[in-house]
């Protein structure tokens, strides 16, 4: 059960923190902000139960964001409340692929960007392959305990990624994955992807968490954490920015009554 508004405003309900920066900002920026009621849901499943709720059982004008992952490929739409679907894995993708992503990237790495962000397409889209694998297979691969910046090195000033580790870290405890299969599955439909059509498996956390290892590259003492990394990339992504995606279009549609 969620707990009701005392204002009765409208409710934009987010999976996560980091959802809730972005769309809160888009809101301030709008002057739209007090218009509306925010809630951090903590997961796909919050936002649709909280839709439902406050839709249907508090008969609340309610709208959720969930992101684009493999365990929404079915759009949720509710009769009363509706829910969108971030047009790339997730809020922090479509940041990173934005112009402010863009500048963020030059701030950072300057003529090198390009160049990083190539890099980063190559390898993070491995791992969001490896993701959706994982939920197609119903594996149960272990990704929060092997942390992917463990299998980042630097070498000759790039990051180096070890995937064939990875997967052999991240499917040891799983009895019905196995590694050298996972690998191969995931080198398959990688090698038959753009690097254009890379940025659907892009996962923003795991994008993060290579910005980082790539910031200790060509800076060393002054390399940024991933969690500042983030923060600073969702400052970066400007409503102008937000506006010009399909998920920016159609909140706003839901915003102006639609």
């Amino acid at each position: 059960m969620h707990t009701v508004p005392m204002n009765n405003l409208p409710i934009i309900a987010v999976e996560g923190y980091s959802d809730l920066q972005i769309i809160n900002r888009v809101l301030l920026t709008q002057g739209l902000r007090k218009r509306f009621t925010l809630i951090q849901c903590n997961g796909r499943d919050g936002v649709i139960a909280a839709v439902d709720d406050f839709s249907w059982n508090r008969g609340a004008r309610c709208l959720g964001i969930i992101d684009r992952d493999n365990d929404a490929k079915r759009l949720y739409r509710s009769t009363v409340g509706s829910i969108l679907r971030t047009d790339l894995r997730d809020l922090d993708a479509m940041a990173l692929q934005s112009e402010g992503g863009n500048r963020f990237l030059f701030t950072l790495f300057g003529k090198e960007a390009e160049a990083v962000l190539s890099d980063l397409l190559t390898h993070v889209s491995l791992i969001g392959i490896l993701r959706e694998i994982n939920s197609d297979q119903k594996h149960k691969l272990n990704f929060r305990q092997n942390p992917v910046q463990k299998f980042f090195s630097i070498k000759g000033g790039r990051v180096r990624f070890d995937f064939h580790d990875y997967v052999k870290a991240i499917a040891k405890k799983d009895s019905i994955a196995d590694a050298d299969s996972l690998r191969d599955s995931c080198l398959s439909v990688w090698g038959t992807t753009t690097l254009e059509n890379r940025w659907r498996y892009i996962c923003g956390h795991d994008a993060h968490d290579y910005l980082a290892a790539a910031s200790a590259a060509f800076h060393d003492s002054s390399a940024q954490s991933s969690r500042a990394i983030g923060s600073r990339l969702r400052y970066s992504y400007t409503v102008e920015d937000f506006l010009t995606t399909q998920l920016g279009a159609q909140m706003q549609d839901w915003i102006n009554g639609g």
